[in-house]
């Protein structure tokens, strides 16, 4: 154990690190998030309608995160009149 992380959870960062210099695995890099997300798709698009029916019309929409920039592009398909910023 080294900084109280086990030596597992050290091996197991490091693998997930280093997928990032592996030029296939960053090619199917957005392929993750639909195979471990059950129902993202619908998600997003559940997400955006809820946005297009309640966001007032000058609404400014942040999305954060890994993936977000897809998710803000499912959103806004389904509203366009948003402004979606990344963050």
């Amino acid at each position: 154990m080294t900084s109280g992380v086990s030596i597992e959870a050290d091996q197991g960062a490091q693998h997930f690190l280093n997928t990032f210099t592996d030029p296939a695995a960053v090619a199917r890099y957005l392929e993750g998030p639909r195979r471990f997300t059950p129902g993202l798709d619908a998600l997003h698009r559940m997400t955006g309608l809820l946005l297009a029916e309640h966001a007032p019309e000058d609404a400014r929409v942040l999305v954060l995160g890994a993936g977000g920039r897809f998710g803000a592009a499912v959103a806004f398909g389904v509203a366009p009149r948003l402004d979606f910023r990344r963050g």
